[in-house]
């Protein structure tokens, strides 16, 4: 019932039946309704909200959900609040976790989109040097970044990349490379 609330929305509802289940315990809250709720208000972007509700109820099967990680990592770089979302990523390593290529996408889209491209490029080269492998979206990501920074050769270069690393470029890949060029006015 929660996940069809926070679906449509009903946020206030779905708070309610929440806090029932965790007053009286019965039935007691799934890792996956946390994880719903968690989600549910990231998406509609009460991120302070979610992250109270994960520091109050913090237990070890919360700590320990990559999952549970990935949900307020995405949240805090959505809302533009990258260094939280760092902050947690490094929290998350501390705890013995491994990102995996959920996280790292979160961490590049938001890095980007806060302007950090460095940073962003920087965080590539970790995921790569720790084995996981980047996928279409973040090079996807990454490729838009440098484009709509005017940075078409880079952008080319990186697809470059992409393809050595057994990367099968989508059609978003190429319409953002073409637009990439058009702004640049290198195109045809």
């Amino acid at each position: 019932m929660i996940n069809g609330y926070m679906k449509h929305d009903k946020i206030d509802e779905a708070n309610h039946l929440f806090t029932q289940m965790l007053t009286h315990g019965s039935p007691a809250p799934a890792l996956s309704t946390y994880k719903v709720v968690l989600d549910g208000l990231c998406k509609n972007g009460l991120i302070d909200q979610a992250m109270d509700l994960y520091q109050s109820l913090s237990s070890a099967r919360l700590e320990r959900s990559i999952e549970v990680f990935n949900i307020l990592i995405d949240g805090f770089c959505r809302a533009g609040k990258i260094e939280a979302g760092m902050n947690l990523y490094e929290s998350m390593l501390e705890k013995g976790l491994v990102p995996d290529v959920v996280t790292y996408s979160s961490l590049i889209n938001g890095l980007c989109k806060g302007g950090m491209l460095a940073e962003a490029n920087r965080m590539l080269q970790l995921m790569i040097e720790k084995g996981i492998s980047p996928d279409v979206v973040i090079f996807n990501i990454l490729i838009d970044c440098l484009c709509k920074t005017g940075k078409v050769t880079e952008a080319g270069v990186l697809f470059e990349v992409m393809i050595q690393e057994g990367v099968v470029p989508d059609s978003c890949t190429y319409n953002t490379l073409i637009n990439g060029l058009c702004l640049a006015g290198r195109a045809g």
